[in-house]
């Protein structure tokens, strides 16, 4: 296959499975979702009832064709042919109104297993630790909640309809043996070399499949990040460099497809080749027959009516193993979710907090992301209730750190110290209690693909377009918003990419203003504001310390000279803190930062 040289393959990259992988196809891995499609045992009872008269039909169709050609070459009789014909169009008829009725049903079940497989893996997901978020591909939570689901979903379906037309199949070949002894030999010799001829291919097919899919995983993994970011790439004139890496993945991909491509087209010839071989053998047979007066020509008929669907037969049978097996691994990838040594979900505790004051400590406070990494050491802070305590330093000193621990998308260890809010440590705090009262306002708020109300909505539910209007005006954006053609109903684009930076942080200013949680952490929430709007959302700010708990990380030391509280970190620990005048007095470092911010402002 050739491909632009432009973009050469990654060599001697190769993809290891680990014994867990390895033994993935169990059976067992999808008897676990068996609780999803016994949800409608009356509904799965009727398909089965369905698929025996289904089969049955398929068996008797071909018995009276055969007889019905047999008629019109030997002792023509027209009555009975066209009673044949009827009799055929009878069950013809039947059966396809029992399909009917059978597809209804099947949409149904499979539809609904879908429906709550995604709805626990969706809401599995939404459990998980960040900790986990940060070591997976997004790819791979993609491919498991769309092609894994849709897959495990409809399983049992069609594994009852390998199985049914399985049993339709032995049922014709062992009508054969009451036809002619030779025929239903052959058909047995002719099933046995399909199956094996179908084996092969199938295990074949296989062999690279698992490779193919992971590496479509981290294609999957790639382009979606490219889109998320595709802003940022044109912006440090990055487009060459990811073009090439994207084909690179993508050619790794198609170079793999193309090699199972060539086995599977040089195989695929050999075999249509054998059952040709085999076809001929089957007509040598019956001709051997008939002329010896061993078998009547409606035998005959009959026989090679059907020939062609045993090799159909075959295809189920191997089919079976081949899909039950693919079930098996998607199973196992959505089991993988579910498993908490692989994806650890987030521990809440049973207090659950009333009338919450905002009271924050922590208590000699360490923690690193990975066990030979510290980013925060010993840390000892108190952020007081309707107050602002800021919290600055360099970049990397632990500050986003620090705010990641208060709303617990992080945890400490045993031996990392505590946080406590209302003077109760945050691990021993219900879900609700912790993230009900904690809300978290990021430099790079991730904004929905939705409208401005339903983005709003989003923090309360049930919020009046008078409260939303009002977080809005507070958040220094309600005149934006009343500008545009659809106003509140106006869509943001995936991740706001219709708003500015700066137009992306209000609309999320305005989202927690909504939540009125009762501590807001603010990690660089005015970064991209100019100074205008930043005064004004300063002032929002310094109106919402009234009454509650007010955090915020910040690199421009103007956004916080009017704080209660000025934290001023270094390597991870608590090197100063006091009010501005203080720091500026006490601390060279804060005095510095800031005489260097001013510099630059009155440079630019």
């Amino acid at each position: 296959m050739k491909i632009a040289n432009k973009y050469p393959i990654t060599k001697g990259r190769k993809f290891v499975y680990t014994a867990d992988e390895k033994k993935q196809a169990s059976i067992k891995e999808l008897k676990k979702f068996f609780k999803y499609y016994t949800r409608f045992k009356l509904p799965l009872f009727a398909v089965g009832v369905l698929l025996i008269f289904i089969g049955a039909c398929s068996i008797i169709t071909p018995i009276f064709t055969g007889n019905m050609i047999a008629l019109f070459t030997d002792d023509f009789n027209g009555n009975l042919i066209l009673k044949y014909a009827l009799i055929v169009l009878g069950v013809s008829t039947v059966s396809n109104i029992l399909g009917f009725l059978l597809n209804k049903l099947w949409v149904f079940i499979s539809t609904n297993s879908v429906f709550y497989i995604t709805k626990d893996l969706t809401v599995r997901i939404n459990e998980i630790t960040q900790s986990s978020f940060d070591n997976a591909e997004s790819g791979t939570f993609t491919t498991r909640l769309y092609s894994d689901v849709s897959t495990v979903g409809r399983a049992p379906l069609d594994i009852m309809n390998f199985i049914a037309e399985a049993f339709t199949q032995i049922g014709f070949v062992s009508y054969t043996f009451s036809l002619n002894v030779w025929i239903g030999i052959f058909m047995v010799v002719y099933v046995l070399i399909s199956i094996g001829l179908e084996y092969y291919r199938i295990n074949l097919r296989q062999k690279n499949r698992k490779v193919i899919r992971k590496v479509g995983e981290r294609e999957g993994s790639f382009r979606h990040e490219n889109l998320r970011g595709m802003k940022d790439i044109k912006s440090v004139n990055a487009t060459e460099n990811i073009i090439q890496q994207s084909m690179e993945i993508t050619k790794e991909k198609l170079e793999y497809e193309y090699t199972s491509s060539k086995k599977m087209n040089w195989y695929g010839r050999l075999r249509h080749f054998a059952l040709d071989i085999m076809a001929f053998a089957f007509i040598a047979l019956c001709t051997y027959l008939l002329v010896n007066g061993q078998i009547e020509l409606a035998v005959f008929m009959i026989a090679y009516n059907y020939r062609g669907r045993i090799s159909g037969f075959a295809n189920y049978i191997v089919n079976i193993k081949s899909y039950m097996s693919e079930c098996a691994l998607a199973a196992f990838h959505l089991n993988e979710i579910f498993d908490e040594t692989k994806y650890p979900i987030e521990k809440f505790g049973s207090v659950e907090l009333e009338n919450v004051t905002g009271n924050l400590e922590f208590n000699n406070v360490t923690f690193g992301y990975t066990e030979d990494t510290t980013v925060l050491n010993n840390v000892n802070l108190n952020f007081e209730p309707n107050k602002i305590t800021s919290i600055v330093g360099l970049s990397g000193a632990g500050k986003s750190t620090i705010v990641s621990l208060i709303n617990r998308l992080y945890d400490l260890k045993s031996d990392g110290g505590e946080i406590l809010l209302d003077g109760v440590n945050i691990k021993d705090l219900t879900k609700h209690s912790l993230r009900s009262n904690i809300c978290y306002i990021s430099q790079s708020p991730y904004i929905y693909n939705m409208t401005i109300e339903q983005n709003l909505r989003l923090a309360k539910e049930n919020a009046t377009t008078q409260e939303i209007e009002e977080a809005l005006k507070k958040a220094n954006i309600y005149d934006y918003v009343m500008t545009l053609p659809d106003g509140l109903n106006s869509k943001l684009g995936e991740n706001g990419i219709k708003l500015s930076g700066g137009q992306k942080q209000r609309i999320a200013i305005a989202r927690a203003i909504l939540r009125d949680s009762k501590i807001l952490l603010f990690d660089e929430a005015t970064s991209a504001l100019d100074n205008k709007n930043q005064a004004e959302i300063k002032h929002t700010i310094k109106n919402l310390a009234q009454n509650h708990t007010i955090v915020m990380i910040a690199h421009r030391l103007s956004t916080v000279v009017d704080s209660d509280n000025i934290v001023f970190i270094k390597d991870g620990a608590v090197y100063a803190q006091g009010k501005h005048e203080q720091l500026m007095q006490t601390c060279k470092e804060y005095y510095g930062l800031y005489v260097e911010e001013d510099l630059t402002q009155t440079q630019n």
